[in-house]
């Protein structure tokens, strides 16, 4: 059974999923339906119900991330994907808030130094953005790079957490 709730916040509407073991999804947008359709095609072979974001502890953390009145902490996830984006995006859960990396040290720091483009897709095709923090993951080169939920709030998360983009 996937629990999932829709919050307003500073982002736009955010529709979050999560089962038992931690979140299964995780997306941003600016319509409820557009967001409920993309879910619900997504997750179209399983159950799933609306809650309210005191029903379910990770909902609760998440949303007061989103309202400023928490901490960002590491949430648990439970998604299928390759033994290398897991292990990449686990990695990403450690890189503090106010802090960015490049693509190439993720690379490096999960031992796959040649790999950089390959944790760049990691982060382009993550299904649970906030749950890992792939905002704070930026190109060597120059600029803070993409979003999948747009590159503006890719700019709205860095600065709430206090990484200011110099121009």
């Amino acid at each position: 059974m996937l629990n999932y709730l829709i919050h307003k916040s500073f982002l736009g509407l955010v529709l979050m999923s999560a089962n038992e073991k931690g979140f299964c999804w995780v997306e941003i947008g600016n319509s409820k339906d557009k967001l409920l359709s993309n879910f619900e095609k997504r997750f179209k072979n399983e159950k799933f119900r609306k809650v309210i974001k005191t029903d379910n502890k990770y909902f609760l953390t998440l949303t007061a991330y989103l309202e400023g009145i928490g901490s960002w902490e590491v949430l648990p996830f439970d998604l299928r994907s390759t033994d290398f984006k897991i292990k990449a995006w686990r990695y990403m859960q450690t890189i503090p808030a106010g802090q960015t990396q490049f693509y190439s040290q993720v690379a490096k720091a999960i031992g796959k130094p040649k790999a950089y483009r390959a944790v760049a897709r990691a982060c382009a095709t993550n299904p649970i953005l906030l749950v890992i923090p792939c905002h704070r993951v930026i190109p060597k080169l120059a600029g803070i790079g993409n979003f999948s939920a747009r590159i503006e709030n890719k700019q709205k998360l860095l600065e709430k957490e206090g990484y200011f983009i110099k121009n």
